[in-house]
């Protein structure tokens, strides 16, 4: 798109007369007849629309397709990129009253156009939100149905999305908001102003004014009571498969005495046996895998209320899925299985090489997974103590940090040294997710509440939802 600016005054008046003359033209349906019952001329329709083109080109709101002049837009609101002054509008008004044949048929014309509530333009400003307005669209006759709507509507899209607000237009034609449905805009309403004069209001909303744009991947429903709680369930499968692989894993006696932090981490490596340490990295594979894709059970709770929340979370999801099963968890196995053998061989080469591999490789890849996965417990607690899922806000405390502390507590119970208290310590963010998984899952809201809970979301929001 071209925004036009340096023209001449002669050219801007022949882009006026293009413009009502495509206005002027226009073949109406049998059920509307629009501006032309109130502005009844070719001459009187360009001293109205040479007015509003004189205005917007000032302005700097007018656009172009291109250098061809296929068809203009004019953009008012958020992202327009300009305002029409206070001269120039007092201009359109004068010569919206001579266009219109005088006062008293103006009055008439502006009672029309704001009667049950005024135009969506009207209704926005009340409710105090803010949008991209489209004043006009105008295909010169010789190039309609050739996508020059298309391109000039699509660059009101993106320039609405830039800018996080609603595209919104009102059109006196059926087959005009028609064209606009199929263009992606929905039709907020229609409005009687008379006989054989309606108004069609239209709207492309963002997701949410302010919010992140989600990519749904897929999800056409969020809130899917029957999803969600399949999902709780192979997330409390997967949490107990995962903590028998990490009981497995971590049931032996410890060695004291670790010179290091990486040789005190495989304290417990020489007691195990190797079907342990390779049955142990499998089952916690598999179970953390299933535990990653189970997470989307919370996001979807989220997802709707509080879209920022969710996109956080979903990074973190995807994180916790590339990270934790093999980077984080089988090679835990790799490790110990690993230093048990290099230990029995040489004991000082058997240090080294845990240390090589436990800071440069092992470390690295803990750290990133933290990355992912703390933002996800914050965003988590956050959004079920701020009532933005269908469940009671005490639901909060059904948290992986909150269902490890048994784990801990056991294993010190125990002592940390021993068979069971290592094997149950080595389970501890098992237990959280079990405990995360397994309390979600048992207060599982019912449909009513679910029901609800969508009800109550803000109005643009469940519009947005009705559009997917």
């Amino acid at each position: 798109m071209i925004k036009l600016q340096g023209l001449s005054g002669e050219t801007v008046q022949e882009i006026a007369s293009q413009t009502a003359d495509a206005f002027y033209d226009y073949r109406y349906n049998d059920e509307d007849i629009g501006l032309i019952k109130y502005i009844s001329s070719r001459e009187a329709m360009f001293i109205y629309i040479n007015a509003i083109v004189q205005a917007a080109y000032k302005a700097g709101v007018l656009y172009t397709t291109s250098d061809r002049n296929e068809g203009y837009l004019m953009l008012s609101g958020e992202g327009a990129g300009g305002k029409i002054g206070f001269i120039d509008g007092l201009k359109m008004i004068a010569a919206e009253k001579r266009a219109l044949g005088g006062f008293s048929n103006m009055k008439r014309f502006i009672s029309a156009c704001f009667c049950d509530g005024g135009t969506i333009e009207t209704r926005m400003r009340k409710e105090k939100r803010k949008f991209l307005r489209v004043e006009m669209l105008i295909v010169r006759k010789e190039y309609q149905g050739q996508g020059y709507m298309r391109q000039m509507i699509e660059y009101a899209y993106r320039t609405a999305e830039e800018h996080r607000v609603p595209v919104i237009l009102d059109t006196d034609d059926k087959d005009k908001a028609a064209r606009y449905k199929h263009l992606g805009m929905r039709l907020d309403r229609v409005w009687n102003c008379g006989e054989r004069f309606h108004m069609y209001d239209l709207i492309r909303e963002c997701d949410t004014q302010g919010a992140i744009r989600m990519n749904t991947i897929g999800i056409d429903r969020n809130l899917d009571r029957a999803r969600i709680k399949k999902l709780l369930t192979i997330g409390l499968s997967a949490s107990i498969l995962t903590g028998i692989g990490d009981f497995i894993l971590g049931y032996a006696d410890s060695i004291t005495g670790g010179s290091t932090l990486a040789v005190s981490v495989m304290a417990s490596a020489a007691n195990l046996a190797d079907w342990q340490m390779i049955a142990g990295g499998l089952l916690g594979f598999v179970g953390i895998f299933l535990e990653g894709l189970a997470f989307f059970a919370i996001y979807r709770l989220m997802a709707d209320a509080a879209p920022k929340y969710a996109h956080i979370y979903r990074a973190g999801i995807f994180g916790y899925i590339w990270l934790a099963p093999v980077g984080c968890h089988m090679n835990v196995g790799v490790l110990n299985l690993a230093y048990k053998y290099l230990l029995q061989a040489d004991a000082a080469l058997a240090e080294k090489a845990a240390g090589l591999i436990f800071y440069g490789l092992f470390e690295p890849v803990y750290l990133l997974l933290i990355v992912f996965w703390l933002p996800m417990m914050i965003v988590q607690f956050l959004a079920f103590s701020r009532g933005l899922t269908p469940y009671p806000k005490k639901a909060r405390w059904f948290s992986i940090p909150i269902g490890a502390i048994p784990s801990l507590v056991l294993s010190a119970i125990f002592g940390l040294n021993t068979a069971l208290g290592s094997g149950i310590g080595t389970m501890f963010l098992s237990f959280g997710n079990a405990f995360m998984f397994g309390g979600l899952l048992a207060t599982l809201p019912d449909t009513r509440r679910f029901e609800a809970f969508e009800k109550s979301l803000p109005e643009d929001t469940r519009r947005r939802l009705a559009q997917r």
